[in-house]
């Protein structure tokens, strides 16, 4: 795992005080990150002869660094720099670089003809708008730089993050010729000191490319480790592959009982209930079973056309099996407003609670019932030892339906994307027992942290997932991915790390995302090591 930062301001002023370094070795190392890439560009150029760089440069630090970068350019044999100035210098370190990039002979550009003629010739385009310090939505004279930017053929470098996402990794300008969502649109981006949340906002997805994190003057490390006041009361951090904990089996005096015992509820819509029994498992499960209770009046839940379309290797039944480990419920559920529905949920409550050990994860239409927020609180103090595992995978709106029935309010769908790490932590506080994994392009995964030594409140980001999971039945692979881990004993957490893990990576294997089925994507599944 890595740290994230929402601000990394504090980190700046606590290393000048700490460590010595001036503003200005800040900004020098921060130009040097910069021509590092741009460099390692120009070696892969096929015509390095004719290797340019523009640099688009605004008014406070992150401008400085621009103007920094380009006198570290200027006069090479290999490429010359020119600065296109939006706004003219207004921090102290802006101005003072711009006086030495103009000793050092840099080209700063006047007029839009000229700049038009240098974007369309450059190789490189280096973004030092504005940064971290950006809010709200573009003037329109940065909206009309940045778009014609992002239409130019040449390679493009972010400095720290790329101009017109916030802070809370939101875009809320548009594109007036497209329609789409307006920022600098990066193949790499060269954050500073350390990464930040605004990196890993599901609308910034699109436009940070590859993520560099460059050293200030000293390492990540110290930088990421300096005391700081008033520091954030959320851990954040990016997950690694590494951080994926598979099922290996190594042990091999074993049997199918040693590995769990998944039990998952089937709905009005089967097919849900089957993919997710299909990934459970796929995951390491030792024994999977499909629960179909009968309603009072008929069998409404299934029929003999959709039993006989179970795989043989689940198996099928009107209850809860004894030996369960793990519950998985919510997935093609239905309306929790219809009396078969109402009693399944009902049936399932009442066995959990007579069974303390079994973990839950809880999905779909789960979060459309109304009752669910007391069914938490009733399923976590019903555990061993007053505790359960317990993991919830709602996507944003069924998030926002979530956080209504609980007593948070209304929100919509945008404002959750906005703030998605925020309402992930004030959920976690009111029911500190559980595991929220928020979907969306990044996923997160929040939970209280009790290793922690001052916060207790920690959020994961998964940035490894590919539109290829944009494909009804992906989230039902999750759910039973993540059961699996529970019903062989993983702590909720973990289990939800590995699921989107193990969900994401493998959705990596698609050569062509748009023919993803949850089929395919639980075969991926199976091939990971």
């Amino acid at each position: 795992m890595q740290k994230v930062f929402k601000d990394t301001r504090r980190n700046d002023s606590a290393v000048r005080d700490v460590y010595g370094l001036t503003e200005d070795i800040m900004m020098e190392n921060a130009a040097a990150a910069l021509e590092r890439e741009i460099r390692k560009r120009y070696k892969a150029a096929e015509n390095p002869d004719s290797f340019t760089v523009l640099i688009i440069t605004g008014a406070g630090n992150n401008g400085a660094d621009g103007m920094a970068l380009a006198r570290r350019l200027a006069g090479s044999d290999e490429m010359q720099p020119a600065v296109a100035a939006v706004f003219a210098p207004e921090s102290s370190g802006c101005r003072h670089q711009k006086e030495l990039a103009e000793k050092a002979g840099v080209l700063f550009l006047s007029g839009n003809g000229m700049f038009d003629k240098v974007l369309r010739e450059c190789t490189c385009i280096i973004d030092c708008l504005f940064g971290s310090g950006f809010h709200g939505t573009l003037d329109k004279e940065s909206a009309a730089v940045i778009a014609k930017c992002n239409t130019a053929k040449a390679y493009r470098i972010a400095c720290d993050i790329p101009s017109g996402i916030d802070r809370n990794g939101s875009i809320e300008s548009i594109d007036q010729a497209n329609g789409d969502k307006l920022a600098f649109r990066a193949d790499v981006t060269v954050t500073m000191g350390a990464l930040k949340t605004a990196l890993y906002g599901d609308d910034a997805k699109d436009y940070t490319g590859n993520i560099v994190c460059a050293d200030l003057g000293i390492s990540r490390k110290n930088f990421e480790q300096v005391p700081v006041s008033d520091a954030d009361d959320v851990s954040v951090y990016l997950l690694e592959k590494k951080d994926m904990m598979l099922p290996v089996r190594k042990t091999q005096a074993v049997n199918k009982g040693s590995f769990g015992h998944v039990a998952i509820l089937m709905g009005q819509k089967k097919g849900a209930s089957i993919i997710a029994g299909n990934a459970a498992f796929a995951f390491g499960a030792g024994l999977v079973t499909i629960v179909k209770p009968v309603s009072s009046r008929e069998n409404t839940f299934c029929s003999d056309d959709v039993c006989t379309a179970i795989p043989p290797e689940l198996m099928q039944s009107s209850d809860f099996p004894g030996n369960t480990t793990a519950i998985a419920i919510g997935m093609g559920l239905g309306d929790p407003a219809t009396d078969e529905v109402q009693q399944a949920v009902h049936a399932c409550e009442t066995w959990m609670q007579l069974h303390p050990a079994v973990s839950c994860v809880i999905d779909a239409d789960m979060f459309r019932y109304q009752n669910t927020g007391s069914l938490l609180d009733t399923l976590v103090h019903s555990g061993t030892n007053g505790m359960r595992n317990i993991v919830l995978t709602p996507h944003p709106k069924e998030f926002q339906s979530l956080l209504n029935i609980c007593g948070f309010g209304e929100y919509t769908v945008r404002e959750i994307t906005c703030r998605r790490i925020e309402l992930a932590a004030e959920f976690i506080r009111k029911f500190p027992g559980v595991v929220l994994l928020l979907k969306g392009s990044n996923t997160l995964v929040a939970y209280t942290d009790k290793t922690a030594a001052q916060k207790d409140l920690a959020v994961d980001i998964d940035d490894c997932g590919c539109p290829s999971l944009a494909k009804g039945g992906s989230g039902d692979v999750l759910a039973g991915l993540i059961c699996a881990l529970l019903a062989q004993g993983y702590s909720a957490r973990n289990a939800a790390v590995t699921g989107t893990l193990a969900h994401s990576i493998a959705s990596q294997r698609m050569p062509a995302g748009f023919g993803m089925t949850p089929e395919i994507l639980t075969g991926y599944i199976r091939t990971l090591a």
